[in-house]
């Protein structure tokens, strides 16, 4: 009976070790009566692709989005009723469960014992713990040129010419936008606020609202009458947890208001992430249904492989920081990425990302000048609004082969893991748009 016993410990052991993250079953080791915010990613995947080739429906079809969306939801739920089921039937202390779509995950904050429970259950791929990151970083900037990157990607002169990318939605998954600030007011869509969870995405940090200045303002922006969505997933520190950015990743893949859905996502955050797979879904996902997205490649400076999620991520476009002088930023994150197998270039490309004047929060017309790779990400998400304006419905693959082909070649020849391609040149991007889109 005795070698029964030390032979179920054992294979309970592996399998905890083999589901349970370990930094989470050192977090429960060390106080084991201590509720404990979780991710439990699920082992079936949701793939959006999977639904648009078995329903045979094309992008183009006039409710693609709203049907693979709702198609995604009720997947989510079929896979993952046992969970909700087992927590209320086991009286689990359960408490912020959420269910997600975008990926096949749920998060709650329930007990240690629960977690081991839940973990030995046969759906369960994995559990994380949701720990709380700091996923904005930028450096105090020198004031000297208060729209040189507009100038240095030659956006100005493509808003001379009638192309300022009205129409085209960008969501800002940040710290919220000061929607009131004369920049961007009347054109800022007041989104959802995850950190708080409520319903007013103000900014109270103040990098969200310097980045959608940087993407649509008036004075500051590359697409100065675009939309800002405001997606606020990171607290007053620049804290916030992965939950969080599956929640606004997951926020923007759905979001559609009288036909109107996202067409490009600006995310200037980043940190390391254990939750690979459900990143990687997650976007996957939002890119089958048209979104576009570009990330920061991270502050982690001049070392090679510092890139960090979600800027590792294959299939974005990861953006670095140049100055004035076209010189890469000490603190831009370098490639190559190897944490998913075969490596691969990033980023894809640069920006300008050193003493960039934006918005700030405090009132209506205050300004502030910063440096980071999150200044370097809007200017490319606004480029991307003003090819999106010019040619809608361009995948985000096109788009970004038009930045790439189009860049200045600043580092080896070709595309290299310190700039990329190159530093964005807007007015030869788009003036090569029409040939790429007729030969992708």
């Amino acid at each position: 009976m005795k070698k029964l016993m030390v032979i179920f410990a054992i294979t309970t052991s592996v399998v905890f070790a083999n589901v349970i993250d370990q930094t989470l079953e050192q977090k429960i080791e060390r106080d084991p009566q201590q509720s404990v915010a979780v991710i439990i990613v699920l082992k079936d995947r949701l793939q959006c692709s999977e639904i648009v080739s078995e329903m045979a429906i094309s992008s183009s079809a006039v409710n693609f989005h709203s049907t693979v969306v709702q198609t995604m939801k009720n997947r989510a739920q079929q896979t993952q009723h046992w969970l909700h089921s087992l927590c209320a039937t086991r009286k689990f202390p359960v408490q912020n469960y959420k269910s997600y779509w975008i990926s096949n995950m749920v998060t709650m904050t329930t007990s240690p014992a629960a977690i081991r429970e839940i973990a030995l259950q046969p759906e369960v791929k994995h559990i994380f713990f949701d720990k709380e990151h700091k996923f904005v970083q930028y450096f105090e900037g020198t004031p000297q040129r208060s729209t040189w990157g507009l100038e240095k990607i030659g956006s100005k002169k493509v808003n001379e010419s009638g192309n300022t990318g009205k129409g085209v939605l960008v969501a800002v998954i940040d710290t919220g936008v000061n929607y009131l600030h004369n920049d961007l007011k009347d054109r800022v869509i007041n989104g959802r606020d995850f950190a708080n969870n409520d319903d007013d995405s103000m900014d109270d940090n103040g990098h969200g609202t310097h980045c959608a200045g940087t993407v649509a303002g008036t004075t500051f922006g590359v697409a100065p009458q675009a939309t800002i969505l405001a997606v606020k997933v990171m607290a007053k520190n620049g804290g916030g947890t992965w939950g969080n950015i599956a929640s606004g990743v997951q926020y923007v893949a759905e979001f559609n208001q009288n036909g109107q859905t996202v067409d490009i996502v600006s995310m200037s955050l980043g940190g390391p992430s254990p939750i690979k797979q459900v990143l990687r879904d997650a976007f996957d996902n939002a890119l089958v249904l048209g979104i576009r997205f570009a990330v920061a490649a991270g502050n982690s400076g001049h070392f090679k492989s510092t890139i960090d999620a979600p800027g590792d991520q294959k299939d974005v476009v990861t953006v670095g920081a140049t100055n004035f002088r076209n010189w890469i930023a000490p603190f831009s994150s370098r490639g190559p990425v190897i944490k998913y197998g075969e490596p691969y270039i990033k980023p894809d490309i640069v920006a300008p990302g050193v003493d960039v004047t934006s918005c700030w929060i405090g009132g209506t017309d205050n300004t502030r000048t910063i440096s980071g790779t999150s200044m370097a990400t809007p200017h490319v998400a606004g480029a991307m609004a003003l090819l999106l304006y010019y040619q809608p419905k361009t995948k985000q693959s096109v788009l970004l082969k038009a930045l790439e082909v189009t860049a200045q070649d600043l580092g080896d020849s070709g595309k290299d893991n310190n700039f990329g391609s190159g530093l964005i040149n807007l007015p030869r991007a788009i003036a090569k748009l029409p040939t790429l889109q007729q030969n992708p």
